[in-house]
């Protein structure tokens, strides 16, 4: 069997390629995170309390985005 081949069934097989963390991030905004986490509390219905969560969430996604 081809080296190529057996390396590509490998990581097929265990999964290897979808457990390599991605290392390229952004660095979003305080302003663009703020207002990604506004309308995470739009879409909820405005209800209070999970600012920190909204803040997490936004900064996240947009850390993560291609």
């Amino acid at each position: 069997m081809n080296a190529n081949v057996a390396s590509a069934l490998a990581t097929y097989l265990t999964g290897e390629r979808w457990m390599a963390k991605d290392t390229t991030q952004r660095n979003p905004s305080h302003d663009e995170i703020a207002h990604l986490a506004y309308q995470l509390y739009e879409v909820r219905g405005r209800q209070d309390g999970h600012d920190v969560a909204d803040w997490r969430l936004a900064e996240n996604r947009l850390r993560n985005q291609p």
